[in-house]
């Protein structure tokens, strides 16, 4: 394999499944391109079954190696490579940025300076034409991380360009890529309301949405891949929140991601799904992806070094003593994928495999500082999570819209700049995140505004709007929020809200990142209590909710405080209901540290949805769940253990039947399900023939599908659940399952053509041959391509008579070898038509074509079932060819010939460079006479079978043939 450069670092890839790699498949994660991606960011390759079976279908992390790669394209995955050509150390050099007084700044490269885009070009360009001729690629990340380390350049080119655009000087307070707090500016007018223009605004405005150079690097890479492939392409960037509050900072990529880790309170990656919403607003089309971190910082839990007091170390942190970062708690980690699952987005992410799975199986060093594996309780939760919820619910959970706005969070631009803050990232230290996380935990859905989405017009449904940090707005977004108070519209802000706007009312303190809470909490246990901090945000939320509550009514809502609910649009008569529990408290695994409360305690509760409805719908337990209707609205009891969650369908009538059809293509199957409920969307789970089960969506009344007979093999029948009520409803799609019989040369089926014809009208027949008989005419075989002419046209003739479809693999008559290549193109065939049965030659063989195509049968089986590639599970037979020549056969299967054995002597008769005289057919006489008097002396004519095992296949197709009947035991290890 060529070794890879060290600026492609990456790829995602999915399992389980097949990736959709063309263009209409819009994205799709796997073959069910309905489907959501679950994903895992960064990974080792040595585990990708462990990580895949667990149940995520997106994968990024290290250069693809040629077996992975291999993996991949037997599951018809994809990978993602990701680029790093943005950190490459030569250009830093090259184009540095430069700061106020000079001096070079090389933490960044200047993608604005001439010749950059050009060479960054060249590269992109070689990443792309290294990705051509693989079949397994499906997209790219151009870029990651840079907004960390971005910042402003003062060199004569950036001042000369900022004084075109606006014909003043970059401002003199202006140093990095922190803007001046507005507490400082002296010019800034009394009222707070500045023009578009205000210089130390407009220039920073313009720094981090043009002059940082970010977006046309982007712009570019996302352009080159696709010319170079020319279809559209999965593309994304992170993290969304390493930018101000704006649209457009994710370029044209087609899906923008963030992260957020578990503490202190897990739900808030709702909010964070709410930010990404408003970026993704400002370019129509682009996607939401979020990553809940499998990663859990020490300092801030349970600090290295640093002793639990009163009780003894766990077993994990003497295992892993010098972690830094370490497994979360599966029940916080449950309850923030419960957070996003309750959001619309194209999937959920984690990052960091090696603490969610033990890396010390992979090589990796327990006494590393890096990521360490501490608890195997996390990997176990994920995948019941994944296996019970989101695989089954996944397309319900990316199709069912969010509600219409009832309550905005105003994230505004120049209050954002001019806060004289710009941290590692836009969320951590602002109060606007702090107030979306309160208002979550208020359940009154939070929906994110941007100055853009303002100035476009404040959607209608939104009441009340919440302004925590607005002390510096532009005018033209002010008259906006003017415009909206006059229609009625209401705004709760803060005491430093801009002294030219009148807040309708106060919105309350964020409180649990108060000092008291606060100060001490990352490096000392000093002056902090996880149970204080949980109450102060409790008691924040129930502010907000009494502060909003005096304009507007929560559409859902619950009783407990600990319990979330958030509502989401199926239907015009019907609601997606989440409900959630996020009560914690210390439990043995980080609470002896006493900083996190690690472990979910029970809650129960009522939630409440604003309709009246006729059904309720427990989409997890798959059943109708207990409801009240009270004044007009929905009540459902709810009650979990520990942190688990709950979706709920809430209709307006109870659900009508399901109605299937399924219709055989030749070359697949295609499935339409039906319903009478037209305005709703209905969770439903497919299986076809021997496929694993996919979900999909009913929507306005039908769902439709055509399966490729390489996904769901060879059988008929079609089965539909609905995951809201739990019943099932099948059909037969009239495809006849397939079955394989596979042998050395092309007159082997002397062995088993009375039984194919007894088949051949249940089952699409196949013969598979080794080898085309190249040396097969005794003295007269030619090696120069006639003879394998002739004995080829022979067996397409006998198929004629099955209606069997022929098969010829790549080795030689007489010089047969079980090789890779064989070995390769018959597992194409098993995945292509996965076969209900297949029938190949005894091992036991005087001659050796047949020992080897036996061998390679049984190579195939191995490495599938090894691999756990099957999808289904295929009976293997052993049939038997001639007396003296098939050694130590012991028959377990008898098969009545009376019917069928005219049909066989016809189709012998086809091979006609093999049946000279008529031997063949007067040897296959004898050995069928012989078969059926060792039977029955009623019985004239039979074929045996055998298995691996000696033992029968109970229910099999030689068992479904009214002819069959089993041998007796005294047969076995008969030498005719």
């Amino acid at each position: 394999m060529k070794k890879i450069k060290k600026d492609v670092v990456g790829l995602i890839i999915g399992a389980g499944g097949a990736l959709a790699l063309s263009a209409s498949a819009e994205f799709g994660p796997v073959a069910n391109e309905e489907d959501q991606f679950r994903g895992i960011w960064d990974f080792e390759q040595k585990a990708y079954e462990e990580i895949r079976d667990t149940g995520f279908n997106l994968f990024l992390g290290a250069p693809c190696l040629a077996e992975t790669n291999q993996k991949m394209v037997k599951d018809k995955a994809g990978y993602v490579i990701q680029l790093r050509f943005a950190a490459a150390e030569d250009l830093r050099k090259k184009y540095p940025r430069y700061n106020r007084d000079g001096s070079k700044d090389e933490r960044t490269m200047d993608w604005t300076e001439p010749g950059c885009l050009d060479e960054l070009r060249e590269r992109v360009k070689g990443a792309a034409k290294s990705q051509l001729n693989n079949p397994a690629f499906f997209g790219m990340q151009p870029v990651s991380e840079v907004g960390l380390f971005t910042r402003p350049s003062f060199s004569p080119r950036h001042q000369a360009a900022w004084k075109a655009v606006s014909g003043n000087d970059i401002p003199s307070q202006a140093f990095g890529r922190e803007a001046p707090c507005w507490t400082r500016l002296k010019d800034l007018p009394a009222d707070r309301l500045i023009d578009d223009t205000y210089n130390p605004y407009a220039y920073y405005r313009w720094f981090w949405t043009q002059d940082d150079g970010i977006n046309p690097y982007i712009e570019m890479a996302v352009d080159e891949f696709e010319s170079a492939f020319g279809r559209k392409m999965f593309t994304m960037t992170d993290p969304a929140t390493r930018h101000p509050p704006a649209w457009g900072m994710g370029g044209k990529v087609s899906h923008i991601n963030d992260w957020q880790v578990c503490y202190t309170f897990p739900f808030q990656h709702s909010y964070l799904i709410s930010k990404m919403q408003s970026m993704a607003r400002g370019r129509p089309g682009q996607k939401v992806l979020t990553i809940v971190q499998g990663i859990f910082g020490r300092r801030d839990s349970s600090p290295v070094g640093e002793e639990p007091s009163g009780v003894p170390a766990t077993a994990w942190h003497k295992d892993r003593p010098n972690a830094a970062w370490i497994t979360p708690p599966p029940d916080m980690m449950r309850e923030a994928f419960w957070s996003a699952f309750a959001r619309q987005t194209d999937g959920v992410l984690v990052h960091g495999w090696d603490c969610i799975w033990d890396g010390s199986k992979y090589g990796r060093s327990k006494e590393g500082e890096g990521y360490q594996f501490t608890n195997p309780q996390t990997k176990r939760m994920i995948s019941k999570l994944f296996h019970e919820v989101a695989i089954p619910l996944g397309p319900l959970f990316k199709r069912a819209e969010e509600r219409a706005p009832v309550v905005g969070l105003m994230e505004t631009l120049p209050s954002a700049l001019l806060s004289g803050a710009a941290p590692y990232n836009w969320k951590s230290g602002f109060d606007c995140h702090r107030a979306g996380v309160v208002a979550t935990a208020a359940n009154l859905a939070p929906y994110t505004l941007y100055d853009e989405e303002i100035l476009q017009g404040i959607p209608p449904s939104v009441k009340v709007i919440l302004a925590p940090e607005a002390f510096v707005l532009t005018k033209r977004v002010a008259a906006k929020l003017k415009e909206f108070q006059a229609r009625g519209g209401k705004i709760l802000a803060r005491s430093d809200f801009a002294p030219g706007m009148a807040a309708d009312g106060a919105l309350p303190p964020t409180r649990y990142e108060s000092r008291e809470f606060s100060e001490y909490a990352a490096f000392t246990n000093r002056n902090f209590n996880a149970h204080a901090k949980d109450a102060a945000l409790r008691l924040a939320a129930a502010e907000f909710k009494a502060e909003v509550g005096r304009y507007i009514d929560l559409y859902a809502d619950s009783d407990n405080p600990y319990i979330l609910a958030y509502a989401r649009v199926a239907g015009t008569s019907a609601d997606l209901v989440f409900a959630y529990n996020t009560k914690r408290d210390y439990g043995d695994y980080l609470g002896p540290w006493k900083r996190i409360l690690d472990h979910g305690v029970p809650a129960a509760g009522t939630v409440t949805v604003g309709r009246k409805a006729g059904a309720v719908y427990d989409l997890v337990k798959h059943a109708e769940a207990k409801f009240e209707v009270k004044s007009g609205r929905i009540q459902i009891p709810v009650s979990w253990p520990t942190t688990d969650g709950s979706v709920f369908l809430v209709t307006e009538k109870p659900l009508a039947d399901l109605s299937i059809t399924a219709a055989d293509g030749g070359d697949g199957v295609t499935v339409t399900v039906t319903t009478p409920d037209r305005d709703m969307l209905i969770p439903i789970e497919v299986k076809v023939g021997g496929m694993r089960a996919q979900s999909g969506v009913v929507a306005n009344g039908i769902w439709k599908r055509t399966f490729k007979s390489g996904d769901v093999g060879s059988g008929g029948k079609v089965e539909v659940v609905s995951l809201a009520t739990g019943r099932k409803t099948t059909a037969e799609s009239g495809r006849r399952e397939h079955v394989f019989f596979v042998g050395a040369h092309p007159d082997d089926s002397e062995g088993f053509a009375g039984t194919a014809f007894l088949l051949k009208d249940k089952y699409q027949i196949h013969f598979v041959d080794l080898t085309r008989g190249e040396n097969g005419l005794g003295l007269q075989g030619r090696l120069d391509g006639s003879t394998a002419k002739i004995r080829v046209a022979e067996e397409t003739e006998a198929c004629k008579l099955l209606g069997a479809m022929p098969h010829f693999l790549c080795e030689i008559n007489g010089d047969c070898h079980a090789s890779a290549k064989a070995a390769a193109e018959f597992e194409a065939l098993m995945l292509q038509y996965r076969p209900r049965a297949v029938f190949t030659h005894w091992p036991v063989d005087r001659h050796s074509d047949h020992v080897q195509c036996a061998a390679v049968v049984l190579a195939v089986y191995g490495k599938l079932f090894k691999e756990k590639s099957l999808w289904w599970d295929p009976e293997h037979y052993f049939f038997e060819v001639l007396p003296g020549q098939t050694l130590q056969y012991p028959p377990l299967y008898s098969v009545d010939l009376t019917k069928t054995m005219d049909c066989k002597v016809e189709l012998l008769r086809k091979y006609d460079s093999q049946n000279k005289g008529d031997w063949l057919v007067k040897a296959k006489l004898d050995l069928a006479q012989k078969r059926g008097v060792q039977r029955s002396p009623t019985v004239k004519y039979a074929e045996t079978f055998s298995t691996w095992n000696g033992k029968r296949i109970v229910g099999g197709v030689l068992e479904s043939l009214a002819e069959t009947a089993l041998m007796d035991n005294n047969l076995k290890f008969d030498v005719l």
